[in-house]
């Protein structure tokens, strides 16, 4: 697929700014967009290989920016706002790719700092940068968010509950976020990458927790890998705008994005893409009043 044929001309000078762009999908990413056309904002913590990046992106004849950035920290995520708006102008899109594994192992075993430091990056450093960005977009009426969610969503795992819980919390920020923008002509979406071959997923089948607990991922992703360059065509479909009406859906790679967009009138009405609680009805519509009889 070539940039224009996935929508890369409707990308064309739109300033991106791509968290954890220096990893392997972050920078797939970051790639695929200076190609199309777009300035590119690589924000890492890596200096070395976000500014790698950046000059593969300018030597072919892009528009890159490597910025330091630290998702958890709110003044590192307002300065690298400022920087990108000072250096490139207001931000258009906000890909929220950086994210952190660890803490693997049942409840019971893991340090609780570990557990929680997975949610510092993957749920605050999401809220983080969106609410940066959300400012300048509701203040113009324009913007997109994608943030970066994971089929692990989809049910629980054994002796592994910080990293999906956390991508759970994000698809589910994704709804919020999509909610409350609606109004100022802003969309957000919640993707997943599907099994790239990256040093954080390999942390599940080399490191020794890894070995212990879930040695079986390094099969399954043997047999299902995929090349971090698809994901990148998604945010690429995603930023044209021709999904728009899919706002604050969870889109998985092997979603036709086209089909959804002719689906998106029944797809809003019953809620489909999105987490929801199965069930008669989540809330009950009376009181539950304990039986006297049985006190």
């Amino acid at each position: 697929m070539n940039e224009q044929d996935s929508g890369g001309w409707e990308v064309a000078d739109q300033v991106v700014v791509v968290t954890g762009g220096a990893g392997v999908i972050g920078r797939a990413i970051c790639e695929t967009f200076g190609r199309a056309g777009a300035a590119v904002v690589v924000a890492d913590l890596a200096e070395g290989p976000r500014q790698a990046v950046a000059a593969r992106i300018q030597e072919a004849g892009g528009r890159a920016l490597g910025v330091y950035l630290d998702v958890a920290n709110a003044a590192s995520v307002e300065a690298m706002v400022e920087a990108t708006e000072h250096e490139l102008g207001p931000i258009d899109l906000l890909i929220n790719n950086a994210g952190l594994l660890g803490a693997i192992g049942p409840i019971w075993e893991v340090d609780p700092d570990e557990w929680w430091r997975v949610w510092e990056v993957n749920v605050r450093g999401s809220m983080l940068c969106s609410r940066a960005v959300l400012r300048s977009m509701v203040a113009r009426r324009k913007g997109r968010i994608i943030n970066m969610s994971s089929g692990s969503v989809l049910g629980p795992s054994h002796a592994f509950s910080a990293y999906p819980v956390s991508k759970t919390a994000i698809t589910r920020l994704t709804e919020h976020l999509a909610l409350d923008a609606r109004e100022y002509g802003i969309s957000v979406f919640a993707i997943t990458p599907g099994l790239v071959d990256t040093p954080l997923a390999r942390q599940t089948y080399e490191s020794a927790a890894g070995l212990k607990w879930t040695s079986q991922y390094k099969h399954v992703y043997q047999e299902r890998q995929v090349p971090p360059e698809l994901a990148a065509e998604r945010c690429i479909e995603l930023a044209s705008g021709r999904a728009d009406a899919l706002s604050g859906c969870y889109i998985q790679l092997a979603d036709d994005i086209d089909e959804l967009v002719r689906r998106s009138d029944l797809i809003a009405a019953e809620d489909l893409y999105t987490l929801r609680i199965r069930g008669e009805t989540a809330t009950p519509i009376t009181p539950r009043v304990a039986d006297k009889g049985r006190q």
